[in-house]
């Protein structure tokens, strides 16, 4: 992913890209892996859909009763 910042990050740099989603915010980590001035490419160390499936995972009801529970 490539992203134009104000600002000048290193090379190597930490980051973190959140994500809102109707069920969750996600925080994905990653690092700065190029850069041409204002111009950052990254490289993320976590897998979002991982954490997209388990989040969907644990919020659908498994049962009708589950689900009327949450109307």
């Amino acid at each position: 992913m490539s992203v134009i910042l104000p600002v000048e990050l290193k090379k190597g740099e930490e980051v973190e890209l959140k994500i809102k989603l109707p069920l969750a915010t996600f925080t994905i980590k990653g690092v700065v892996a190029n850069r041409s001035v204002f111009r950052h490419g990254f490289k993320f160390l976590e897998l979002l859909h991982e954490s997209v499936k388990e989040t969907l995972q644990n919020s659908v009801p498994r049962k009708k009763d589950d689900l009327n529970r949450l109307i």
